[in-house]
């Protein structure tokens, strides 16, 4: 591992811990990351920092997180952005939804927990598909 990756990931890291005085372009900055930063490493550590703004995610990091979750060839950045996504909780986008339920059912390497954790913040509004992946996972 390149230690700038190591670097980088502490500074995403620390931006993430300035919470809602996080600048406008630092977010901009991990999403430009999570989006097209070659190494895994960075990527996931972008993801790992976006998530840390939980309930104050802009939707421009939502999309992107979106995206790895659906397209990223890595599994660890393909988990921490649907990690990243489950801290939404009751904000979680229907497209967040669905692409947590796509993973959970063909990607076994994606933690069944970051979908339970949507379909428990969701509670009713929990879309049934969700928890019929739910289901089928716990029977598999």
């Amino acid at each position: 591992h390149d230690a700038n990756e190591y670097v980088m990931g502490a500074a995403f890291e620390a931006l993430a811990k300035l919470g809602e005085r996080l600048p406008p372009e630092a977010v901009a900055a991990l999403i430009n990351r999570v989006e097209h930063d070659s190494e895994w490493e960075v990527r996931r550590a972008a993801a790992e920092a976006l998530g840390k703004l939980g309930e104050r995610l802009p939707p421009e990091a939502v999309a992107a997180l979106i995206n790895r979750v659906e397209h990223d060839s890595e599994w660890e950045v393909r988990r921490a952005a649907a990690e990243a996504l489950g801290k939404l909780g009751e904000l979680l986008p229907p497209e967040a939804v669905a692409a947590l339920i796509n993973r959970a059912k063909h990607d076994q390497k994606v933690d069944v927990m970051v979908v339970y954790m949507a379909v428990e913040k969701l509670g009713e509004r929990a879309p049934s598909e969700a928890v019929a992946a739910l289901i089928n996972r716990v029977e598999n």
